[in-house]
């Protein structure tokens, strides 16, 4: 079983976008929250899995830390069964620690620790780690969604 296009659109919008979804449950349908919260990006080097957190596979730098990304359409937009990153998400600049390559994004609930990891998006072209280098995720580029 699986969802159809126009549902998963909707699930996405609530989750996202925080934009009330179909009429389901009571009258009103699925609600958006009174405020709208964040989720908090970050990077992989490899793909964090199915079964992942937010600490699996996360890149270790100095100066690293996950990215506040807003519930709403000032960050993005749903497209079918796509959300797309509406800006372009500057990470902390690598201070030190050896070069490696951001593979993955993930989107969790956590500003740091293991939180949970609602989606992950592989980076296309992967972002090239290495002292002085600011880490910039793509706008337009970057979605989240179901296959």
């Amino acid at each position: 079983m699986s969802k159809t296009t126009a549902f998963s659109g909707a699930l996405l919008e609530l989750l996202f976008l925080n934009r009330a979804g179909l009429l389901i449950g009571d009258d009103v349908g699925l609600r958006g929250s009174i405020k709208a919260g964040q989720f908090w990006l970050s990077l992989h080097t490899q793909d964090p899995g199915m079964a992942g957190t937010q600490l699996s596979s996360e890149v270790h730098y100095g100066g690293y830390w996950r990215i506040p990304a807003e519930r709403g359409p000032e960050f993005w937009k749903v497209e079918g069964r796509k959300a797309i990153l509406l800006q372009a998400i500057d990470f902390p600049e690598m201070t030190t620690g050896a070069a490696l390559a951001a593979k993955f994004v993930g989107l969790g609930t956590s500003e740091s620790g293991g939180g949970l990891l609602l989606y992950r998006a592989k980076l296309e072209p992967e972002v090239i780690l290495a002292a002085g280098v600011i880490p910039r995720i793509r706008k337009d580029t970057t979605e989240f969604g179901e296959d």
